[in-house]
Parts: C-alpha cells; structure tokens; sequence
C-alpha cells in the first residue's frame, strides 16, 4: 500500500486529470499511479491529509523541496506549470508598465495625483468606496482634475460662470479643498491629518486620499450643486403610474 500525505484539499485533483493549473504535474503523477496499481491487483493507494506548519518533519521536508523546486522552474524538463508561467506573465506585465510609468512626464491636471506607481491590482481606496460610487466618482474627478470646479468650466464651457459659490473667481481645487467657506467644518477633520493641506499628498497618496475621500463624504464639495450629496430614493410600486385602459380607448375608436 502506498500512502502520501498532502497538506492541502487541491492535491485531490490527481484523481481527476482535466484541464486545471499545474496539469502536467498531475498528468504525471496520474500516469505513475495508474501503472502503479495496473502492475498488482494488490497494490492500493490512499491519499491523505495532513496540517501543515505544525512541526511534521515530513511535511516540512516536502515544503523545502517544492520551494527549491520553484528555483529550477527554468531549467525542469517537463518545462513549467500553468499557474507559474501565468504568475511570470503578470509579474512581467507589471515591472514594464512601471518602467514606462517612471519614464513618463508628469503633465497635465493628474501629473499632481500622479504620485502611487501602478499596479494590476485594485488599489485600497478603490476597495474602500466600492459600495460608494458617488463619492468614488468625485475622487476620482478631483484628482484627475476633471470635476465641477471653474477651472474644469473655463476650459470646456467658457460660457458658463467660473465663480465658486462662495464667490471666488476662478474657482479651483486648491480652493475648494483649502479655502472655500462652505467646507469649513468638513475640513477640520482634514486639517487634524494634514496641517498645511498638501495637495499632492492628499490627491497622491494612500493616506492622503483616503482622508480626501472622508472629506468630499462629509462635504458637497465636487458636486454639481456644490452641496451634499443626497441619495434619491428608489421609486416605489406604489408610485408607478396606471398603465392605458387599452379596452376602453379600442371601445371609444369603433364607437367614432
């Protein structure tokens, strides 16, 4: 009888060689154990488990020889696994977009948000406001410069007014998170993080933009009002307008 021990519930897809990560190690091991149990009626196999991380020298043995493993990825002849070449693709992609990030100008209304290199990942604020796409969509807007400020208003609708409600004119974004009057008790919660009121740390950094963030949720700042935001509340069944009584208007046309 032939007993291996496995620390996780994955390794019971050697029992099943269809298409998955890391197939053509399991197409291997099912090829060994099939012959395996073909050459004696009397040879059985069974797989268990075991925890991993609790001090099973054998376990921690089998632990150190796949991390080595993964240092021969390159060289292994039966070349690499799914799951590896996929990790080394993303890796890949994501070192050039960084390159080409850092070789980039920062111009424009985002080169002072510009600040957090990218990443393939979602970032934490994203995360954060993922259930707040009202207040995501003016942070997003604030940083990339493209929100209702006068600044924003002067370039694509130059008809339009560019004063601040609180009447400065033109009305930008330093002024509208540093100074306008009517963010005045929004922005104490700001100020007790960031004194001075940076902008390039509050529209370009983790932390930054995560009390950026509170701030447009406790303000209207960024809003096409200038107030805050109120959600609208869903129409009810109640609401819904009575449909025609088609009946009676086909009733009322072969009456004429």
């Amino acid at each position: 009888m032939y007993q291996p021990f496995v620390d996780n519930s994955a390794a019971g897809a050697i029992f099943d060689p269809k298409p998955q990560p890391s197939q053509i190690y399991v197409a291997k091991f099912h090829r060994k154990m099939s012959k395996f149990l073909d050459n004696n009626p009397t040879h059985t196999i069974e797989v268990a488990w075991c925890p991993s991380h609790c001090n099973i020298k054998g376990n921690d043995r089998a632990d150190e020889l796949a991390k080595e493993a993964t240092q021969l990825a390159w060289n292994a002849p039966i070349s690499t696994s799914r799951a590896f070449a996929l990790r080394r693709a993303k890796a890949s992609t994501q070192a050039a977009w960084v390159r080409d990030w850092q070789k980039a100008p920062r111009k424009g209304r985002f080169a002072i948000s510009n600040r957090i290199p990218p990443s393939l990942n979602p970032t934490k604020h994203f995360i954060t406001l993922k259930d707040q796409r009202e207040v995501f969509g003016r942070l997003v807007q604030c940083r990339t410069g493209h929100a209702y400020t006068g600044e924003f208003r002067k370039q694509f609708f130059p008809e339009k007014s560019t004063n601040c409600g609180c009447g400065v004119d033109p009305q930008t974004r330093e002024h509208t998170i540093r100074e306008c009057t009517h963010y005045e008790n929004p922005r104490i919660n700001l100020r007790e993080q960031y004194r001075e009121l940076p902008l390039p740390e509050l529209m370009g950094t983790p932390k930054g933009i995560t009390a950026l963030a509170d701030f447009l949720k406790d303000s209207g700042a960024f809003t096409f009002t200038g107030t805050k935001h109120t959600p609208k509340e869903p129409p009810s069944f109640h609401d819904e307008p009575e449909p025609p009584d088609i009946d009676s208007e086909d009733d009322d046309s072969d009456a004429d």
